[in-house]
């Protein structure tokens, strides 16, 4: 499966395994022949492949909180905000950002990065 983020980078998120169920998830953005390609090319006798929706591929959202935490943090900083984390939802839903200033930044940071941004929380 690993092989599909090369070879869709702008649909494929993941995969997760049901091995109880014997469930094969496959997270990506639909469209195109994806779906079709990954039934037609993954052995899978046994196993039901599902399909879901993820907001956006793996590589765009890791480059997307990669750019919040790391390459927008001086921008933040002189805002008075500290991201203290960014990750990637499990299900390709989106990111969370972690800061303590999470009220006062929260319609910031969403109008900055868009609806990729799932959560604006506090550090607990």
């Amino acid at each position: 499966m690993l092989g599909f983020g090369a070879q869709y980078p702008k649909q494929f998120f993941g995969t997760c395994e049901d091995r109880l169920t014997d469930e094969l998830w496959v997270m990506r953005v639909p469209g195109g022949d994806f779906d079709r390609t990954v039934l037609d090319t993954v052995p899978h006798l046994g196993v039901t492949i599902r399909f879901t929706d993820a907001v956006a591929p793996r590589r765009y959202l890791v480059e997307l909180a990669r750019r919040i935490q790391q390459t927008d943090s001086a921008y933040w900083a002189a805002k008075g905000v500290t991201i203290q984390s960014v990750w990637l939802s499990e299900d390709g839903g989106g990111i969370s950002v972690v800061t303590d200033q999470a009220d006062a930044a929260r319609a910031d940071i969403l109008a900055r990065y868009g609806a990729e941004v799932i959560e604006v929380r506090p550090v607990r």
